[in-house]
């Protein structure tokens, strides 16, 4: 997977993919840039369509567990920060 992180907005997006014949749905994301105390809007893409969305803290962010359930497959990951602790 890639992070693009924009300082200067406090946003960015990370995208992650699953081989085809990969037999691991799940792993542990280490997202970079982020603030631990702050709350980001997050939303979770497979293909075009919108899975879910949560506010994260940037700490439970940083250590993003992704889950894709098909394979070949894909998850697009949007965050934006929302407020400073």
């Amino acid at each position: 997977g890639w992070q693009f992180d924009r300082p200067d907005l406090k946003a960015g997006y990370a995208i992650f993919f699953r081989r085809p014949k990969s037999s691991v749905p799940a792993f542990d994301a280490a997202l970079k840039g982020l603030d631990s105390k702050a709350s980001y809007e997050v939303t979770f893409f497979e293909t075009y369509d919108v899975k879910e969305k949560r506010v994260m803290t940037g700490d439970a962010l940083s250590k993003l567990r992704v889950q894709i359930g098909s394979a070949p497959g894909v998850m697009f990951v949007r965050y934006r920060r929302v407020k400073a602790s």
